[in-house]
């Protein structure tokens, strides 16, 4: 029913609801058949919940009725526990029931105080654990992962140059609503096969071609990409949320990073969180 052109979704009847399904962590109609498939926990993913205030094609989180719907079939068929239990009970060595299930969060983005944590807690005080880019939190930074397909989607031009790799770019098309769905994904792609320290210079060329001011205006309407402050980082911790770490920065941990860089974003995102937080 679905069909793909180089692996890319082609306009059918069905992509508007196949698309619904995509923004999901998974489908509460086949997760019942998965668990009887499987052996141990399920982990759900989720980066946030929030209405498709721009437009829901680029935008990764679910939005609040069917994060609930979720909520409810994960009820139904699971016992949702927290991360905490689930590896205090593999280090002990018991047998991890089929029918267990823990709830993550990432990137720390506002909603996921503001409906997603509200959503749960009315629907039982549903245990979560939420891993934070700690450079993020307080700002209003946007991961360039995000930034990227928000911005091709809405901006003014009807032309732009894109990166193919570190050393060669090609002028596409945004005639169409489809034409700026599918580059903003594809240069995000090129993006994250770049290394760390060739990203950058090309992230800032790829910026230069937006009008003054644009990028700002387009961010200021997308209120699902706002972070958390450390003070609701905080109130979460305080109400039985597990926080973690996602990063200092969203690196990508691959080889050229350079172990130095990688002990400074894992290292430095957890001794930020016990800052904070005021672990031990």
């Amino acid at each position: 029913m679905i069909s793909y052109v180089k692996g890319r979704l082609r306009d059918t009847p069905f992509v508007s609801a196949y698309r619904a399904l995509r923004e999901s962590a998974f489908s509460v109609c086949t997760a019942p058949v998965y668990r009887w498939q499987k052996r141990g926990a399920i982990i759900v993913n989720y980066h946030g919940v929030s209405p498709p205030l721009t437009d829901p094609d680029i935008a990764i989180h679910v939005p609040p009725d069917l994060f609930r719907k979720q909520i409810r079939h994960l009820k139904t068929y699971y016992k949702v526990v927290s991360l905490a239990e689930l590896l205090d009970s593999l280090e002990a060595g018991y047998s991890i029931p089929s029918n267990w299930a823990v709830l993550t969060f990432d990137d720390g983005f506002r909603n996921n105080l503001t409906y997603a944590w509200q959503i749960l807690r009315e629907e039982g005080a549903i245990p979560i654990s939420l891993f934070i880019i700690t450079d993020f939190i307080g700002t209003n930074n946007v991961f360039w992962g995000d930034l990227i397909p928000l911005v091709v989607m809405c901006c003014r031009n009807q032309m732009l140059r894109v990166p193919c790799d570190e050393n060669s770019w090609e002028l596409r098309p945004l005639h169409t609503r489809r034409q700026r769905e599918f580059l903003g994904i594809e240069i995000v792609d090129v993006l994250k096969s770049i290394p760390e320290n060739k990203r950058q210079p090309i992230l800032d060329e790829f910026f230069l071609q937006f009008g003054t001011g644009e990028i700002d205006e387009i961010r200021s309407r997308s209120s699902y990409y706002n972070s958390l402050s450390w003070d609701e980082v905080r109130f979460l911790h305080s109400n039985g949320v597990d926080v973690g770490s996602h990063t200092r920065t969203h690196a990508y941990m691959r080889p050229e990073l350079g172990l130095k860089r990688m002990q400074e974003e894992i290292f430095g995102s957890r001794e930020k969180i016990r800052e904070e937080l005021g672990k031990a």
